[in-house]
């Protein structure tokens, strides 16, 4: 595992909507990090996410509109300066 400094990218509206069970997105944890969030499914107009149990954090779930989500959901993409680190050759 290597740890990296990450960008955040946000997704759009049509993007939260295409999402499938069980894709991840990342979500700021007010921290200064992020947890990540699991799609678990969907329901009168909101979708419903979970936090997975960690040892010190209980498994929460977050139900949004797609738009809710979209302010909200991001994925973590290395910085700019850092991708060449992932390269393997």
């Amino acid at each position: 595992m290597m740890i990296v400094p990450a960008d955040r990218e946000y997704a759009t509206v049509a993007e939260v909507e295409a999402l499938r069970i069980g894709d991840k997105l990342h979500v700021d944890s007010g921290m200064g990090g992020s947890w990540e969030l699991v799609l678990r499914g969907r329901c009168d107009g909101r979708l419903y996410f979970e936090r997975p149990a960690r040892p010190d954090w209980p498994s929460v779930m977050i139900g949004w509109t797609a738009a809710e989500a979209a302010e909200r959901l991001y994925r973590l993409v290395p910085e700019r300066w850092a991708r060449h680190l992932m390269r393997c050759d």
